[in-house]
């Protein structure tokens, strides 16, 4: 048995970031990148949290700071390396924590990558000329789907949701699944669907229970009109073929089988088994995948997930999940919308 440590070595991480990095530009900052990647790991019992004990610390590893470069990899050719580094540090260590936390990652951020000078507000950057329709949230352009894209002018959006819209447009271009925590009716499985309707995707929401059952997600065996068994797919199943939007809603009610089903998916592997067919189904490009639940200890009967299964604040189990969370915090009183309007609160 082998205990493996986190390498924290700044030797370690200069070989880590240059991998990633290398020709991506003719100054990489490699080593800006390994001075705000220990500072944050160091200021996560600190500055980063609640010494009272109300606020867990987040955890941050060497995945945290390798999805941030990945992102920033991807990103630079569209929205240039300065660009780059603030949306896909910002996204990696500070969407994770709550909202009072955010500005002290960000100065994190623009005092070691920038030296003390936060770079220019992104611009929506020229049209990516690779045959495929994009539709754009702020700077970020999105693939548009198969859809009508649409706005939905019941939405109503504040300057804090536009925030969150953001986030989440980040993490859909990066194609990494994500994980809505907050209150009830704050409207995290609303702002996905907004999004959704935005780019031309097809929104399913799939509701979580203490009895909830795999085969709900999945699929089984039915007769058909001679007596003959056929398999029907589960709404994941469906979704996953077919390339839909999909929200796991209330995630941490789920039992623990329909959450172990979900690592594969999640994980780099990308891949969804069904056990009864034993079929292995690789998603349709346009696939996304959202998560939202209540804080655990809140709220009744929600469990804490495993780290792999909130591997952003990253939270892990051993195996290895990229969410990008984002903590929804209740502000203002409520404002109720009737006739199937949006219940939508002001963060």
């Amino acid at each position: 048995e082998f205990y493996v440590s986190d390498p924290f070595d700044p030797h370690d991480l200069t070989c880590v970031v240059t991998a990633y990095l290398s020709g991506l530009c003719s100054d990489a900052k490699v080593n800006s990148f390994v001075s705000f990647f220990l500072e944050v790991i160091e200021s996560a019992g600190s500055k980063l949290c609640d010494l009272g004990g109300d606020i867990k610390p987040p955890h941050f590893s060497l995945r945290t700071l390798t999805r941030a470069l990945t992102y920033i990899r991807k990103a630079t050719p569209l929205y240039g390396f300065n660009i780059a580094i603030f949306d896909g540090l910002t996204m990696s260590f500070a969407s994770p924590l709550q909202r009072r936390f955010h500005i002290v990652v960000e100065k994190m951020i623009v005092q070691n990558m920038f030296g003390g000078s936060k770079p220019n507000s992104a611009v929506l950057p020229k049209l990516p000329a690779d045959g495929k329709k994009y539709v754009p949230y702020e700077h970020v352009w999105l693939e548009e789907g198969p859809e009508t894209p649409r706005i939905d002018e019941r939405f109503i959006l504040t300057s804090s949701v536009r925030e969150h819209l953001k986030n989440i447009s980040r993490a859909v271009f990066a194609k990494r699944p994500v994980l809505l925590e907050g209150p009830t009716s704050a409207g995290k499985s609303s702002m996905v669907q907004y999004l959704a309707e935005l780019t031309g995707h097809t929104f399913v929401r799939i509701n979580n229970h203490d009895s909830t059952e795999i085969q709900e997600y999945l699929g089984h065996y039915v007769s058909d009109e001679s007596g003959k068994l056929r398999f029907v797919d589960g709404c994941l199943t469906s979704a996953v073929r077919n390339g839909h939007w999909v929200v796991l809603d209330e995630l941490n009610l789920a039992p623990t089988e329909v959450l172990e089903a979900l690592n594969r998916l999640l994980d780099d592997n990308c891949e969804l088994f069904l056990p009864d067919t034993n079929e292995t189904i690789h998603p349709h490009p346009s696939l996304r995948i959202f998560a939202t639940q209540n804080p655990s200890g809140a709220y009744g009967g929600r469990k804490v997930l495993s780290l792999s299964l909130i591997h952003i604040s990253e939270p892990t189990r051993l195996l290895s999940i990229s969410y990008a969370v984002f903590c929804l915090k209740k502000k203002k009183n409520r404002v109720n919308n009737h006739n199937n309007y949006y219940t939508y609160i002001r963060m």
